[in-house]
């Protein structure tokens, strides 16, 4: 049986979802939102500058992985019909979809208190270039090392 995924029938488009998310962010402090595009000119995500209560502005990014998702609808093509082009648009629908609903869900933990934006965000923080989040780089080098002295 195939999977299915969170916000899979959505036909709200990238750029509509793109917008819902600027108009969250305007209300927690971020003053700057960017479409990241590829070379086809797709929206592949958004950074943003989000001014820390001390003053510093962070940049974060959401990439929009839609990869994983464009994959499956592939493998269940295998079974039925569709075309590549048709299944790559709506991955790449669902995947900014369910981005959106999690900064949703994060921002609501943020509103009641339980949490901090930069608590909630921080594995999306970027380096100065922007070219990789903070979770991106202690991937590559190896969460072992990330972890402060003194663990278990």
């Amino acid at each position: 049986m195939a999977k299915k995924f969170y916000m899979e029938t959505t036909q709200k488009s990238v750029p509509q979802t793109v917008a819902e998310i600027e108009d969250l962010f305007c209300r927690h402090r971020v003053t700057q939102v960017v479409k990241r595009f590829d070379e086809d000119g797709e929206v592949t995500g958004v950074w943003f500058l989000w001014r820390h209560p001390a003053g510093d502005e962070l940049p974060f990014a959401l990439p929009f992985r839609w990869e994983p998702i464009f994959n499956e609808f592939r493998a269940r093509r295998k079974r039925t019909r569709g075309t590549d082009e048709k299944d790559e648009a709506q991955a790449r629908r669902v995947a900014a979809r369910q981005v959106l609903r999690w900064v949703e869900a994060q921002l609501a933990l943020i509103d009641c208190e339980m949490a901090q934006f930069h608590e909630v965000f921080m594995p999306y923080l970027c380096n100065g270039t922007g070219e990789k989040t903070l979770f991106e780089h202690h991937d590559a080098r190896g969460w072992a090392r990330a972890l402060p002295e003194g663990r278990g």
